[in-house]
């Protein structure tokens, strides 16, 4: 069984991976969002909706990359006042780093059902 002292130590490690986006010019780090951030981003979803009811989507892309890239030591390289910035990349780019994402956190909709199920 774990200890507390292992547990700290785990959560302070980040995990990352890499992905090509050529639109960049490179390769970027893409992180596990800690619980609380991914609490950020479930909740900056559920709280955007459309005159409709429908979810407004706008920026999605953007505050998941805000969310998630990451330098090589796994620190986040933008903040939420940088969202401008990010919402101005590419479609292209922010659909690689934005799957990228999804897929590394788990964050589709299987997964999410999946997660439910269990639970």
């Amino acid at each position: 069984m774990l200890s507390k002292d292992q547990i700290v130590e785990a959560a302070s490690r980040t995990n990352f991976e890499l992905v090509d986006v050529p639109e960049l010019g490179g390769e970027v780090g893409i992180k596990m969002m800690t619980g609380f951030e991914r609490d950020q981003f479930e909740r900056a979803v559920l709280d955007k909706k459309n005159d409709d009811g429908s979810f407004d989507l706008r920026g999605m892309r953007a505050h998941l990359a805000v969310l998630t890239l990451c330098d090589g030591n796994g620190k986040l390289l933008f903040t939420a006042d940088d969202m401008a910035v990010v919402n101005r990349l590419s479609a292209l780019a922010l659909d690689k780093i934005a799957d990228k994402a999804v897929d590394f956190n788990k964050l589709s909709k299987e997964d999410i059902k999946e997660e439910l199920q269990k639970n």
